[in-house]
C-alpha cells in the first residue's frame, strides 16, 4: 500500500447513476479549447458547478458535453506518429 493514499489506482468503473460529462476549457480569449478531464454528475447545473469549482479561477470559458455524444476520431497519420515516438522511446 503507498504511502499517498491519493496515488492509488481505481480500476472500478464509475458511479452508473450519474452521467459523464467532458470538460472543455480556454483559458485565454486567443487559446483554443483544449480538454480538461470529465465530470460525473445526474445534471448539467451539477456538472457546470463541479466544472466552475475545478476551473473557474483560471479559465475564460468552460464548455461541457454529454459523454456519450463526444466521438474519438483517430487520424491515420497521428497513428503513425505515436507508433514511431513508441519506437524510439
Amino acid at each position: 500500500m503507498p504511502d499517498d493514499p491519493l496515488s492509488v489506482t481505481v480500476d472500478e468503473p464509475r458511479d452508473a447513476v450519474s452521467r459523464e460529462w467532458e470538460l472543455f476549457v480556454r483559458e485565454h480569449e486567443s487559446d483554443p479549447l483544449t480538454h480538461a478531464g470529465s465530470v460525473s454528475a445526474p445534471s448539467a447545473d451539477i456538472a457546470r458547478e463541479q466544472a466552475r469549482q475545478l476551473f473557474d479561477w483560471s479559465a475564460e470559458a468552460l464548455w461541457l458535453c454529454p459523454a456519450e455524444a463526444v466521438e474519438r476520431c483517430q487520424t491515420e497519420r497521428a497513428s503513425a506518429v505515436a507508433a514511431t515516438e513508441v519506437d524510439e522511446a
